[in-house]
């Protein structure tokens, strides 16, 4: 669902966000993010971008799924993703086509606006409370664990310290990719994008491949 735009200064990049739901595609053209979200289609300058969001959102069958969320004077939030919904079960990854668009949608932006702000991560108001709970379940099983090995339950020990490890490194990457900060448009780190992706930012003139 994935492609470059064939025309001069364009950019395009498609996902299909649902499995009954159409395409949902977005154009870079030379002075403005064009797209066409389901029954939404519009226009937005670069200049009228004020937010935009970067963060690492699975879910039960996207385990590898990012998101770019937007906010600008012009139009409601937009949101575009790094996979497409191909059955109730599977998914199609997108992972160099979503980052190529990301960093070259970035790169333009701040070179439009300067006053446009780059977020990375879950909003701190969700992220802390969060980390918090995250940190409590894995003392929490950490010290069942050692319980289990006073009373000898090495089965039981084993059982829990397995969970413990798989709960540290699904949870705990997790938080490590969206933990909250700041960026610069030129310079988005590459823990908050697929894997596979490009490397660096085009410039806010560079046509699509």
């Amino acid at each position: 669902m994935s492609e470059h735009g064939s025309g001069a200064d364009v950019h395009v990049y498609a996902f299909k966000p649902s499995l009954f739901r159409p395409a949902f595609e977005f154009r870079l053209t030379p002075a403005a993010l064009e797209f066409t979200a389901g029954s939404r289609s519009g226009r937005i300058p670069y200049g009228d971008f004020r937010r935009m969001r970067l963060s690492y959102r699975p879910t039960s069958v996207q385990s590898s799924r990012f998101l770019t969320e937007l906010w600008s004077v012009s139009e409601a939030k937009l949101m575009i993703a790094s996979m497409s919904r191909r059955t109730m079960m599977d998914a199609d990854r997108h992972d160099a086509e979503y980052a190529a668009f990301v960093r070259d949608l970035a790169g333009r932006i701040a070179a439009a606006t300067p006053v446009a702000v780059m977020e990375l991560g879950t909003a701190p108001l969700v992220y802390w409370p969060g980390l918090v709970v995250f940190g409590v379940l894995a003392v929490a099983m950490l010290v069942l664990a050692v319980r289990a090995i006073q009373v000898e339950q090495w089965g039981g020990t084993a059982v829990i310290l397995g969970f413990w490890v798989l709960f540290l490194w699904q949870i705990g990457r997790f938080f490590w990719r969206n933990r909250p900060r700041l960026c610069g448009g030129d310079a988005l780190p590459a823990d908050i994008l697929p894997p596979g992706g490009v490397t660096r930012s085009p410039s806010p003139a560079r046509a699509g491949r």
